[in-house]
């Protein structure tokens, strides 16, 4: 499973699976954050021109700790319902 995730199919995932409100709200919340973060993640790799100041870097850490904390409280069941739902491609 090392380096089995492709960002861009989780991301995507996440951005569909935030709209269904199939999930529980600390799960969509994950599945927000992730999109978020994935985001100011392709700036700073790919956007030169992008700035970023400590305060805020500062409270993005901080809120994703507490969206990562909330996730961990969830069941089994439904945190691995997301993990799949990121890791595999759906198809129509």
């Amino acid at each position: 499973m090392y380096r089995a995730l492709d960002h861009g199919i989780a991301k995507n995932a996440c951005a569909n699976l935030a709209s269904t409100k199939r999930f529980p709200k600390s799960v969509e919340d994950f599945a927000n954050g992730f999109v978020q973060l994935h985001a100011k993640r392709q700036g700073a790799d790919y956007d030169p021109t992008q700035r970023f100041y400590k305060r805020a870097v500062l409270k993005d850490i901080a809120n994703a700790m507490l969206v990562i904390a909330a996730f961990q409280k969830e069941s089994a069941r439904h945190r691995r319902s997301l993990v799949a739902h990121a890791l595999f491609r759906q198809r129509n």
